[in-house]
């Protein structure tokens, strides 16, 4: 089983890429409709499914409340758990971040010349070229914002990845063999047992802090981890103890939660 994630620029091929790497080794494909799928599959429900693309969020969404990490840690929970099963075609969505860590892991990122990717949304959509090039500069906007503002990193840098493919160069079938002879290769593992249950630790962390979030509970003062399959332990500052019997009752109410450990402590009053 191969774990590959595929970062994206429109217009460069990748999602041709992605399909054709991942009918070749045998592995599940995970685009965006798919991860939705998968989200869906983990028990989310259809209001929370919105945010789950690769958009910055707006000034407006940063200003006034929480939601944009509330959905940043759902979709760090779905990758989590699409990663943890083995094998998989990850496209997009921050995989190459929020799996750089894990050795069996293989990142790749397909890109091409601006010129060059206006040109091939020309051909396949039939349009002129100032709807093509504003289509392109938009989404290069949107995903890279999203990367900044998520992971704060710049989605071009060569460091996040394992393959940087430019099609302009290769082209597509040169580059669906290039990805398969790496992923094949002795060099790439697949992921270890010890991998897989920490991936699925995170997700279940992800998923918990997400709850609370949606609750209302601040992010800043508490800290959630998963140090083992289906506990979740949740330390820090609450407000006064109804907010620690809210997040004992809230993460409960997960299915997959089987115990919670609270080492929160009540904020003292502030001097006057």
């Amino acid at each position: 089983m191969i774990l590959i994630t595929v970062s994206r620029m429109m217009g460069a091929g990748a999602e041709v890429i992605s399909e054709r790497v991942a009918k070749e080794l045998g592995e599940e494909l995970y685009n965006d409709g798919r991860m939705v799928q998968a989200a869906r599959e983990m028990g989310l429900k259809t209001e929370e499914l919105a945010g789950l693309d690769e958009r910055q969020p707006g000034f407006f969404e940063r200003l006034w409340g929480q939601r944009p990490m509330v959905m940043l840690d759902l979709l760090q929970s779905v990758v989590y758990e699409i990663a943890r099963r083995g094998g998989a075609v990850i496209v997009g969505h921050g995989g190459q971040v929020m799996l750089k860590e894990f050795d069996c892991a293989l990142h790749v990122h397909i890109h091409a010349p601006f010129k060059k990717r206006v040109e091939r949304i020309m051909k396949l959509n039939n349009m002129d070229r100032s709807t093509a090039e504003h289509i392109v500069r938009n989404s290069d906007r949107q995903r890279g914002g999203f990367l900044r503002y998520a992971f704060h990193i710049d989605w071009e840098d060569p460091q996040l990845y394992d393959m940087v493919v430019n099609t302009e160069k290769v082209g597509i079938d040169t580059a669906v063999q290039m990805i398969l002879d790496v992923a094949r290769s002795d060099e790439i593992k697949a992921c270890s047992a010890t991998a897989m249950d920490t991936m699925a630790r995170m997700a279940l962390a992800s998923r918990a802090e997400a709850r609370l979030l949606e609750t209302g509970l601040s992010s800043f003062s508490l800290s959630v981890r998963s140090p083992q399959k289906g506990v979740v332990d949740v330390s820090g500052l609450v407000n006064d103890i109804e907010e620690k019997e809210i997040i004992d009752r809230v993460l409960r109410e997960l299915p997959e939660v089987k115990e919670v450990n609270l080492n929160v402590v009540v904020r003292p009053l502030e001097a006057e």
